[in-house]
């Protein structure tokens, strides 16, 4: 497995990170989009994360394949919250629980100092078992439970607050 970095990303990258994410839309248990996005939609959130020394995205390669991407994401748009960033990390639907997981959040942790970073921010719905599990493995604690807060159509999700603490 191979992680490449944002700015050598290309377009081509933006149309399968699309694609990877729009794969779990349907299950109504990893985000809170109810609909496929676009890539025209998505342009100018791939663009700043390209570009960002702060809160880049990476892709996973295996075998020349794009198979899964990672990034760090704005937390609040407060200076004094400059240091945490929130976390978010998506597998292709066939390299799901074979340890692709557990490399991107290695790498996000391992990344932390790289870019100003001593707080990281998970939010996870309440029935994404593998996610929780993965993060609290990884050292991830539960900050906090908003019970019931998104509408996903067919249920109402909780969403779970996780966070992991590095200071140099």
């Amino acid at each position: 497995v191979k992680i490449i970095d944002s700015y050598d990303l290309l377009e081509k990258d933006l149309v399968k990170i699309i694609e990877i994410y729009n794969q779990v839309i349907e299950s109504r248990s990893v985000t809170a989009d109810l609909k496929p996005v676009t890539v025209k939609k998505q342009k100018s959130w791939f663009d700043s994360h390209r570009h960002s020394s702060k809160y880049p995205i990476w892709i996973l390669e295996q075998d020349h394949e794009v198979v899964g991407w990672c990034a760090y994401s704005q937390f609040y748009g407060r200076a004094a919250y400059d240091c945490t960033a929130k976390i978010s990390f998506y597998l292709d639907r066939g390299v799901q629980g074979k340890g692709f997981g557990e490399k991107c959040v290695d790498f996000l942790i391992e990344q932390m100092s790289n870019h100003g970073l001593t707080t990281l921010i998970a939010f996870v719905f309440g029935n994404n078992g593998p996610s929780l599990l993965l993060l609290e493995k990884k050292g991830f604690q539960r900050y906090g439970l908003l019970p019931k807060v998104a509408d996903m159509q067919t249920h109402r999700e909780n969403l779970v607050i996780l966070g992991i603490k590095k200071y140099d």
